[in-house]
Parts: C-alpha cells; sequence; structure tokens
C-alpha cells in the first residue's frame, strides 16, 4: 500500500491530493512498522518459552539419567549378592551330593558285607564261625541321617 501511495504521488499534481497520499502512505508505514513490532515481540516471546521449556526438559532429562544411574547401581548390588547367594547355594549342594553318594557307599559297604556273610552262613553249616556271622549279618544296618534319602 505504501508503495502504491509513492506510485501515485508521482502522478498526482494536486497538492492537497497529494497530502492525502502522504498521510495515507505514512499511516500504512506506521501500521507496518507497528505490525512488524507486535510480530518480532510475539516471535520474541515464543523463542523465549521455547527455550525455557527445553532448558526445563533438559534438567528433567538429567534427572531422569540421574535415577536410572541410581537404579542401574542397586540392581548391580542385588544382582552381585544373589550371585554370591548361588554360589553358595551351589557350593552346598556339592557337599550335600557328596555326603549322600559317601552315604550310599557306606550303604552298599554294608550291604556287601552283610551278603558275603550270610553267603558264608550258608556254605559253612555248623561251627562257630558260623554263630558269629550270623550275628554280624544280624546287626543293625547303619542308618541314613534324618533329610538324606537312600534309595532302596
Amino acid at each position: 500500500m505504501t508503495l502504491a501511495c509513492a506510485v501515485a504521488a508521482w502522478l498526482v499534481e494536486d497538492p492537497a491530493g497529494l497530502r492525502v497520499l502522504v498521510a495515507v502512505g505514512l499511516a500504512t508505514a506506521v501500521a507496518c512498522v507497528l505490525w512488524a513490532t507486535r510480530t518480532a515481540r510475539e516471535a520474541e516471546r515464543k523463542i523465549h518459552r521455547i527455550t525455557v521449556a527445553r532448558t526445563r526438559d533438559e534438567w528433567r532429562t538429567e534427572e531422569r539419567i540421574a535415577e536410572l544411574e541410581i537404579d542401574l547401581e542397586e540392581a548391580r548390588e542385588i544382582r552381585a549378592g544373589l550371585e554370591r547367594r548361588l554360589r553358595a547355594k551351589r557350593s552346598e549342594l556339592a557337599r550335600l551330593r557328596g555326603d549322600h553318594a559317601a552315604l550310599l557307599r557306606r550303604y552298599a559297604t554294608a550291604e556287601s558285607e552283610r551278603a558275603r556273610a550270610l553267603e558264608s552262613s550258608r556254605t559253612s553249616a555248623t561251627g562257630p564261625v558260623a554263630g558269629l556271622v550270623q550275628s554280624v549279618a544280624a546287626g543293625p544296618v547303619p542308618q541314613a541321617p534324618a533329610g538324606v534319602h537312600v534309595p532302596s
């Protein structure tokens, strides 16, 4: 509009018309300046809001990262504790398996001695040794400790 007023000023020869065109051009220029100033202020405010929001999000992100790092460290500590417990349980299980195997060997040895004694008592029907063998064969069989399963 301001440009149109400037071009029209070249064509108009009447001083009153020229004054009107200058006034309209001036008013248009002032309106454009005011509009540009208002738009610039709105843009500055928007940029400020965006900058504040970005800064706030950065702080939140940093706080969340710190929280996650703390959680990770706690999880690692828990995992280390659980791994220690698992190793202890595995070693206890290995010890119990060894104890169980030893009991089975003792039981098998006792059973084989008992079978030998019974066999020798059958072969020798009489004599002082037969009475001794029968008393050993009739003796108590070693029992497994409570909680240990011995297959029959």
